[in-house]
């Protein structure tokens, strides 16, 4: 019997996916308190996931809060030590904030090659051309390609 008080906690992938967008959108837009609200829910309703923490780390970045964003980022890395897309945020909020390491990072992602977007981002920023690394062509821009 399901208990019709209790939240539903489940959101389908899609879902998430547009309301990451939304989230995204709203960062862009300068609406940070907004875009960090959508992406504390979604980090709450999908913890096995990091995507809503990069948004919120980079909502957190691009408000101003650059510490609390890269402080985001690397949690997040350290809870999700695989997330290609992590480390390439991380990289280019160090780079923006002149911290070290930001391209040993990228050569992180690069050398993993698992994270299309993320090793397009990595080559982008390290000024290489990532033809050679891609099978096939790239679809359209994903949403966090305006923060590169």
């Amino acid at each position: 019997m399901k208990n019709h008080d209790a939240p539903d906690r489940a959101v389908s992938g899609e879902a998430y996916r547009v309301l990451l967008q939304v989230a995204m959108l709203g960062t862009e837009m300068a609406e940070s308190a907004l875009a960090i609200e959508i992406a504390e829910v979604l980090a709450a309703l999908r913890p096995d996931l990091p995507h809503a923490c990069i948004v919120l780390a980079m909502s957190e970045f691009c408000a101003g809060r650059k510490d609390a964003g890269v402080h985001e980022l690397e949690t997040t890395l350290v809870r999700f030590p695989d997330s290609q897309l992590c480390k390439a945020m991380l990289a280019v909020c160090m780079q923006d904030t002149g911290r070290q390491g930001w391209q040993a990072l990228l050569e992180s992602v690069i050398d993993d090659g698992r994270d299309e977007y993320a090793v397009h981002m990595a080559c982008a920023l390290l000024g290489r051309d990532d033809g050679s690394l891609m099978a096939a062509p790239a679809p359209a821009a994903p949403a966090h390609a305006m923060w590169v």
